[in-house]
């Protein structure tokens, strides 16, 4: 299986009058939006013809990133949300229920570097808009 960890676009912090949206209320910036574009375009050679599967958090710009991944695939690609995916600690248990060739996990810091160390014990910098791929062996 080929794992990639995707950590969601940047993000708009505040809305137009300054406050902060708070975790849950922010989202992904147009800026953020097209940085995804392109770096799936990567993705999408190594992707086309498989059998792809994609979990996200639940929170908006995760799902926002999964739909611009979605998009830029052309793919039908199952999006499974659950609030699971933003623990580390739950990805094995999302692995073992998929037969995909392919899976991407599109979650948050610092569950990302967390699932990567968990993995492959490597310290990884996890910016926002970030692809990490990972063979497992199953």
């Amino acid at each position: 299986m080929i794992l990639y960890l995707i950590r969601h676009g940047k993000t708009v912090d505040f809305d137009e009058k300054g406050r902060p949206l708070g975790d849950k209320g922010r989202y992904v910036s147009q800026e953020g939006l097209e940085e995804l574009r392109e770096s799936f375009e990567s993705l999408k050679e190594e992707i086309q013809g498989e059998e792809c599967r994609i979990f996200t958090s639940p929170y908006y710009r995760t799902r926002q990133t999964a739909k611009v991944l979605q998009e830029v695939l052309g793919l039908p690609v199952e999006v499974k949300t659950f609030k699971e995916v933003t623990q580390a600690f739950y990805l094995k248990e999302c692995l073992d229920e998929v037969r995909e060739k392919i899976v991407c996990v599109i979650s948050h810091e610092p569950y990302i570097s967390q699932m990567i160390w968990d993995l492959t014990k490597r310290n990884e910098r996890v910016p926002m808009g970030s692809i990490h791929k990972i063979e497992i062996d199953q």
